[in-house]
């Protein structure tokens, strides 16, 4: 039988070796080289389109740095390019992405995306680049 100081040692390790394998999810309040809103609207593109299922999902709800997340590239503090063609997206676009305003290029397509192109798409002014076919919508 095992004394306690021995069974308190083996769950201690049990818990340290599980503790770091476990992933966090992104908290945006401490996301710092983009603002909040913009890492709230990439979660809620991650959610509503079955990001745990995506083919490549790599950063996407677990670390703290979304311009390293799979897809995205920021420059001067914003997201500017979202390329997550070909990547099993099923559902919709969530309103939230009208939140990323800096964004220059979308390429969304050869998804299971359904549902409509956000009107407010339109008040992207640095949008240059939308590539959305081959989906649902």
């Amino acid at each position: 039988m095992l004394k306690n100081s021995s069974l308190s040692s083996i769950l201690l390790l049990v818990f340290v070796l599980f503790g770091t394998l476990a992933q966090a999810a992104t908290d945006c309040a401490k996301v710092t080289e983009i603002p909040a809103v913009e890492c709230q609207a990439l979660l809620a593109i991650y959610n509503s389109t079955d990001g745990t299922h995506w083919r490549i999902n790599t950063g996407w709800n677990v670390t703290n740095t979304p311009c390293s997340w799979y897809g995205i590239m920021c420059g001067n503090g914003h997201v500017t390019r979202l390329n997550l063609h070909h990547n099993q997206l099923k559902g919709s676009m969530p309103a939230e992405l009208a939140n990323l305003i800096y964004l220059e290029v979308i390429r969304l397509h050869n998804n299971q995306l359904r549902g409509v192109i956000l009107d407010k798409l339109g008040n992207m002014k640095h949008l240059w680049f939308l590539y959305q076919g081959n989906n649902l919508l």
